[in-house]
């Protein structure tokens, strides 16, 4: 009798672990590459829906797909009824009269370490390669890029995490710090030299682990990680999507500052990236919490929490529930995957979001739809507490398995 109760539990456990991660899979954004992620060619697969009955749909690029299970493969069809999409396991075939793609796709957070690195090669040796996705070669920054490319090559083999600890000094940056904590985080560190009196911009820091050498200025350290970011900045605005709202790279570095403090997960950042693009394109305002509590204290102490109402009306440029539009400036240092989302939004219809408690976010087209996900969220939270207090075991009815499209 007890073998059973147990083998019931675990079996609802493992039901519920599988359902939970399927849910938390749609929609998902898929970076689809050619060959081995050297071209630049570059497809955005955003799958919207998918149900147990072999439908949903799906976005490739800015083109909606209905998508149909058929003999273990997912076909698309578009408006065009000879235009199909061909998803099977982790590949992409995409069809369009007499022309045919294939590549190999990856959740948006795997996808971005080929593609990054790829990019980040010396644009003077890249630009005969580079496709219709880098189509204004001629923009200013672009051509700063290109012209510093080779001391930007050399900044980046000199901040290498391939150095041993021996004879380097690490610096580690979350991402999202802001500018006053990474100063103060530079200043603090042992074995270099000098002292940094000033702060840079909020978003001019590059992010992530970095070594220099033993007695390094410190300024000179602050110096080359602006010069990372501005190659970071300058990659991203160059691969970036040709339907993109954004106007500049500044508008882009804004935005991906806002995305990089409304979450941690890099494969629910083009997601969001793209119902900050839709509002744009509508003319809503953002309503980015984030940026409220950036207002509060200009970047000079972190707040670690949701605004209160009074704190959402309080006016000021960066508040976004006032501001229509992006903020006066950006209010992190973001990580290269959110300047690359905040370039590459996936096409969406999504208007809103709001976390699903449990580490990701649930996505709607409608107001009605976004009321529900915070009711979701409620009754989650609720649920949680009274567990936690009562120590009671809850049983939970689970919705039939669904398939899943690509790994």
């Amino acid at each position: 009798m007890l073998r059973t109760f147990i083998a019931i539990i675990l079996s609802v456990l493992v039901s519920q672990t599988s359902a939970e991660s399927f849910s938390n899979s749609i929609p998902k954004v898929l970076s689809c590459v050619k060959g081995d992620a050297d071209d630049f060619t570059l497809h955005l697969v955003t799958l919207i829906e998918q149900n147990d009955e072999g439908t949903g749909e799906a976005f490739v690029n800015n083109r909606f797909f209905k998508l149909v299970l058929d003999d273990g493969i997912w076909l698309g069809t578009g408006k065009k009824g000879t235009e199909f999409l061909i998803l099977q396991d982790d590949k992409i075939k995409i069809i369009t009269g007499k022309t045919t793609w294939e590549g190999v796709c990856f959740r948006s957070d795997d996808a971005l370490t080929p593609l990054v690195k790829t990019v980040s090669q010396p644009l003077s040796l890249k630009i005969e390669n580079l496709t219709k996705e880098l189509h204004k070669l001629k923009s200013e920054l672009a051509l700063i890029e290109i012209e510093n490319s080779r001391l930007i090559d050399k900044i980046e083999d000199n901040i290498s995490d391939k150095q041993t600890y021996q004879d380097k000094v690490e610096i580690f940056l979350e991402n999202g710090m802001t500018s006053n904590a990474i100063v103060a985080k530079i200043n603090s560190t042992k074995n270099l030299t000098g002292n940094i009196d000033f702060v840079p911009e909020e978003g001019s820091l590059a992010t992530g682990k970095m070594f220099f050498k033993i007695g390094q200025d410190r300024e000179k350290v602050l110096s080359k990680i602006m010069l990372l970011q501005r190659a970071n900045i300058g990659r991203a605005w160059l691969m970036r999507s040709r339907n993109t709202i954004l106007k500049s790279p500044r508008e882009l570095l804004i935005l991906a500052s806002i995305l990089e403090k409304e979450t941690v997960n890099d494969s629910e950042k083009q997601l969001i990236s793209s119902v900050f693009h839709n509002r744009l394109s509508k003319g809503m305002k953002l309503q980015a919490d984030p940026t409220v509590l950036y207002g509060l204290t200009m970047g000079k102490d972190v707040i670690a929490r949701s605004p209160t109402k009074a704190e959402i009306k309080e006016k000021n440029p960066y508040n976004t529930y006032f501001v229509k539009g992006l903020p006066i400036a950006p209010i992190s240092n973001p990580s290269v995957a959110s300047l690359f989302a905040a370039a590459r939004p996936s096409q969406t219809e999504f208007l809103f979001f709001v976390s699903n408690g449990n580490g990701g976010h649930r996505f709607s087209k409608t107001y009605d739809g976004h009321k529900k996900g915070i009711e979701i969220l409620l009754t989650r939270k609720r649920e949680q507490r009274k567990s936690t207090k009562s120590g009671a075991m809850t049983y939970i009815k689970l919705p039939p398995s669904k398939p899943v499209l690509l790994k």
